[in-house]
């Protein structure tokens, strides 16, 4: 059984479209998890990257006394518009114009 006092702690993970994605990369994402315990990806969970949005991975975290717990990561699927930002947006806009 877990210890009261310890939490999975989970970090979203993002990724480009197309990317790959291991599973060391999702199992990672999951800390907080007391010593002897094991992290695996839920089979059949991990996302597909060959489109873009917001996903999900289920990892199952196996505790030393048998006992285990499922905890869900986000995943989301990044194309290269999504990573501009708005600011950028403006200024590359009058960047492309000028040479156009």
């Amino acid at each position: 059984m877990k210890p009261d006092n310890t939490t999975p702690q989970v970090t979203p993970i993002e990724i480009e479209k197309g990317g790959t994605l291991t599973d060391t990369q999702i199992t990672d994402a999951v800390t907080n998890v007391p010593a002897g315990s094991t992290k695996t990806v839920k089979p059949g969970t991990k996302p597909n990257t060959t489109t873009a949005g917001d996903k999900q991975a289920t990892v199952i975290i196996s505790y030393q006394d048998g006992s285990s717990e499922e905890v869900e990561v986000p995943v989301k699927v990044t194309t290269q518009v999504d990573r501009i930002t708005p600011e950028c947006r403006r200024s590359c806009y009058k960047t492309w114009r000028y040479f156009a």
